[in-house]
């Protein structure tokens, strides 16, 4: 039972994560507002010094670090136990610089989990979990002064608390008042432990802090008008008083004794400095890549390098976790760090990498790790994302300008900087370097990411560690003899849609004013010669097939859901645009129609380079004015992870590289594979083949628990299809047209404009494709 019950917290981990994420996206401050982002690098070098737990202990790390008036700190930790779950908690006191000093034990029962935590000086405040049929909160206190419980209750006794609810975050206020936050839902309760009132505050409070005053002030995103910031919560009104702004995505906030507030982002941790206008902004205490520390959001490491802001010890000391692995099992290790006295250096060689758009954390970590592997070498950010509005092209000009000289320039591949650094031929050519690489190489990588990397002269401009390729897929049955696997012409694709019943739509996307043709335009025009052909009569046709599509509305009337799987089973939609992008394995698509024999019929073309597009969100070039291009690429080559090796949990696109692929699909025959009846399979990391009837009591519980036997209905324990797997990484390895095909920006407005217009009342599709091709002949004419 243990084993399930943990598995189903480290899901609800995942659930919490995954919504804070979403979050995290939400613009908030501009540069000029907020200073933290852009004086990170200003943050000083910090040098870690592990805080001895215990053997076989784990720190508990909801709250469970309090620093009293002394000093001197107390960690929560727990045992993890030869069984993998948790019992023996105790509460470590250590002395300011990190030597233990004496050991206290938390009452714990029999419960699965500890929730979440909170001090108030005198007494250590915790809610305790049970999962499955037991499922059930309770509230505890215990003295710090001897140990003893001084209150354990269950948590839904509580006047006005809802059942089944449990805090993730809780403080104590100064005057006795205890909060409980689970997302934005916040309860507060006096020293009598009756309700007090009820807060709304922000969307997803992800920690709170009392001030020297005894106030409780929460950490969340407060929207669009306020951002992420700071709340003073107040018991009285029910509410919150006033934000202090803080940077996007701060997590963790903290008081030190005088009052200063310190809080972490992805990028370090800063502190709000109030200046003698009163005008408050943030100052770079830590710079996370400078210091070497890999630092999620997420809050789950698959590679389990992970570290998270946890407490101000002193103004000059912080206090992180990070996570190990030992005998199979995570453990969660306190480090403290302090600032490195030791001088940078003089010989260390300094690459910057430039960027003017969202770095996800897995590439963040991979620089830390390049850095604590390559002492006399250090890899800095130059960060255009810090502007709000033309950020790509800011960056492109002051590239063009010699304003700046990065060594690399990391974005999505599409976007402004990346694009106008290939088309200018700024980039170094990569091919000797995949040419000298024993894994990066020509080899290895899927053919579609050299085929769209590739250059006019055919060197490789760029690369990427992750892809995305979509395109269309559907079956023989829906397709009725109007494609295969060979794909087909924009003549018959079109054949096709005009003989479709009227009670199937051609897919979930095609209506009035979308394209779900996304290559059709580049087939018009031959940049190579100079010419174009959009007042063809396919082109005019093309133009026919938008204007006959139903509206949207039209298309939801018939495909009302949100998930339209039913519908795919159900054979109403004909085609299915499909991203293959890391988060499905090679059996997925299955699934889908419940079909192993599903076709891969591809975007309708004559050409097969475009029957799928590519799209890399994590592009790298190296720039010819870098000194450093051998140590730029040995940083590149780096990137190229499995996913149990990334910092994210969550796919950030397909690997790249052959070798990852076959790894994967070598796990799935090594472990159980379960295949559902609507063709869903599944794989059991906890059980190899052999175990399924021994485990099988086990696995149905599971199966139940999480509803997935309700959703995708019985099971059977197969070996994985080798066939399927043999398509997909067919499919990932052929060619695709290069980059360099794609229409610019511009040209494709022009079109765009022209064509909504015409959807618009405006002319004949005659008269619109007539409006293209002149507009187009000038443009290749002044371009050509």
């Amino acid at each position: 039972m243990k084993r399930i019950s943990l598995f189903l917290v480290f899901l609800l981990a995942l659930t919490l994560f995954a919504c804070q994420k979403s979050e995290n996206a939400t613009p908030t401050h501009g540069a000029e507002e907020i200073l933290s982002v852009g004086a990170a690098s200003a943050g000083e070098r910090f040098a870690a010094a592990p805080v001895a737990l215990p053997e076989g202990y784990s720190l508990i790390t909801m709250g469970g670090a309090h620093l009293d008036a002394s000093g001197e700190f107390l960690l929560a930790a727990q045992k993890i136990n030869t069984a993998g779950s948790s019992a023996d908690c105790s509460l470590f006191r250590f002395s300011a610089d990190g030597a233990l000093l004496s050991t206290m034990e938390i009452p714990f029962g029999d419960a699965d989990y500890l929730a979440a935590s909170a001090f108030d000086g005198e007494s250590f405040w915790y809610v305790l979990g049970w999962v499955g049929d037991k499922r059930t909160y309770r509230l505890n206190r215990m003295s710090l002064t001897d140990g003893s419980l001084l209150l354990d209750t269950a948590l839904d006794s509580l006047p006005e608390m809802p059942p089944e609810w449990s805090p993730t975050v809780m403080a104590i206020a100064g005057d006795g008042t205890l909060w409980m936050t689970m997302n934005g839902d916040t309860y507060a309760y006096g020293a009598d432990l009756q309700s007090v009132c009820r807060v709304r505050a922000g969307t997803w409070i992800s920690s709170m802090a009392v001030d020297p005053d005894g106030a409780v002030w929460a950490c969340s995103n407060y929207g669009l008008d306020v951002g992420w910031g700071a709340a003073k919560l107040n018991r009285e009104t029910g509410s919150y008083d006033e934000v202090l702004p803080l940077a996007e995505g701060a997590r963790t906030i903290v008081f030190t004794a005088d009052g200063t507030l310190y809080f972490d982002t992805a990028d370090g941790v800063s502190r709000l400095v109030t200046g003698e206008d009163g005008t408050r902004t943030a100052e770079s205490v830590m710079n996370f890549i400078a210091s070497g520390i890999v630092h999620s959001l997420t809050g789950i490491s698959a590679s389990g390098e992970h570290d998270e802001f946890l407490h101000v010890i002193a103004p000059d000391t912080l206090l992180f976790y990070s996570v190990a692995q030992k005998d199979g099992k995570s453990y969660c290790l306190p480090t403290l760090y302090r600032p490195w006295e030791e001088e940078i250096p003089a010989e260390t060689v300094k690459l910057q990498l430039a960027y003017a758009g969202q770095m996800d954390d897995n590439i963040k970590a991979e620089i830390v790790r390049f850095n604590r592997d390559h002492p006399g070498t250090e890899i800095s950010l130059l960060d255009y994302s810090i502007y709000d509005t033309d950020a790509q092209q800011k960056l492109m000009i002051d590239i063009l300008n010699g304003i700046v000289k990065p060594d690399m320039v990391y974005g999505y591949d599409s976007s402004v900087s990346i694009r106008t650094l290939r088309d200018k031929g700024l980039t170094v050519d990569l091919t000797p370097y995949l040419a000298a690489d024993d894994t990066v190489n020509e080899e290895n990588l899927f053919g579609s990411v050299l085929s769209y990397f590739r250059s006019r002269d055919g060197g490789i401009w760029g690369i990427s560690p992750y892809f995305s390729k979509m395109t269309l897929f559907s079956t023989s049955s829906l397709l009725r003899g109007y494609a295969d696997d060979n794909g087909w012409d924009l003549g018959t694709f079109f054949d096709f849609a005009a003989s479709l019943p009227e009670d199937q739509v051609l897919t979930t996307h095609a209506s009035r004013g979308k394209y779900p043709i996304p290559t059709v335009d580049e087939q018009f025009i031959d940049r190579d010669a100079g010419t174009c052909s959009f007042d063809s009569p396919l082109y005019i046709r093309y133009l026919e097939f938008l204007d006959s599509l139903p509206s949207e509305k039209e298309v939801h009337r018939m495909i009302p859901k949100m998930d339209p799987r039913s519908y795919y089973l159900e054979g109403k939609i004909a085609l299915v645009g499909e991203s293959f992008d890391g988060s499905e394995s090679p059996l997925y698509f299955e699934s889908i129609f419940n079909d192993p024999d599903y076709v891969i019929v591809g975007y309708p073309s004559e050409d097969p380079l475009h029957r799928a597009l590519l799209s890399a969100e994590h592009t790298f070039v190296i720039m010819k004015t870098s000194a450093h291009p051998d140590l730029s690429w040995e940083f590149i080559r780096t990137t190229f992870r499995s996913p149990n090796e990334q910092e994210w949990m969550f796919g950030v696109g397909k690997s790249s590289l052959k070798s990852i692929y076959d790894e994967e699909a070598q796990s799935m025959r090594d472990h159980l594979m379960l295949h559902f009846a609507s063709g869903r399979w599944n794989m059991m990391i906890s059980y190899k083949p052999d175990e399924f009837e021994g485990a099988r009591s086990d696995i149905d519980q599971m199966m139940k628990m999480m509803g997935l036997t309700s959703q995708y209905g019985t099971y059977e324990a197969e070996p994985p299809d080798e066939e399927q797997i043999a398509r997909v990484r067919a499919f990932l390895d052929a060619p695709v047209a290069p980059a360099y095909e794609e229409l610019p920006f511009e040209v494709a407005s022009i079109i765009r404009e022209e064509i909504s217009s015409f959807l618009g009342g405006v002319g004949s599709a005659a008269d619109c494709a007539g409006k293209i091709q002149s507009r187009m002949s000038i443009w290749l004419a002044e371009n050509h």
